[in-house]
């Protein structure tokens, strides 16, 4: 459905918060493509993409110190 309207990727450039987009290489729920257009939407937003499917943060030990380091 997302990618079926523009009122949600339009609301995205509103975001006025630092943003990480984080997502799996794999990912069959929220696709890699759909991904890196909504880290491209967001004003400074860093995206990060990982190995592994829509479980990626289970699956993969860097992604705890890679979250802590942006919030840093």
């Amino acid at each position: 459905p997302w990618l079926r309207s523009n009122r949600n990727y339009r609301q995205l450039a509103g975001i006025r918060t630092p943003a990480l987009a984080a997502g799996g290489r794999a990912d069959p729920v929220v696709p890699p493509a759909n991904l890196r257009r909504i880290a491209a939407r967001v004003p400074g937003s860093h995206l990060l993409m990982l190995p592994g499917a829509h479980a990626f943060l289970f699956q993969e030990a860097r992604f705890a110190a890679r979250v802590e380091a942006f919030l840093r």
